[in-house]
């Protein structure tokens, strides 16, 4: 998996969220990025930021 780097600030717009995980009491969710290919899908903790 490929690190990438956004500026300070940078919002992403998800396209869908393709998974859902428990982890430690901890949900989250994993997304496609609107505009990204699948690749640089990811997981996120907090949706409603994502």
């Amino acid at each position: 998996m490929q690190k990438v780097y956004l500026p300070q600030g940078a919002l992403l717009r998800k396209e869908k969220v393709l998974k859902k995980r428990k982890i430690n009491g901890r949900v989250e969710y994993f997304v496609k990025w609107k505009g990204y290919p699948a690749k640089f899908n990811s997981w996120v903790s907090d949706i409603e930021k994502a």
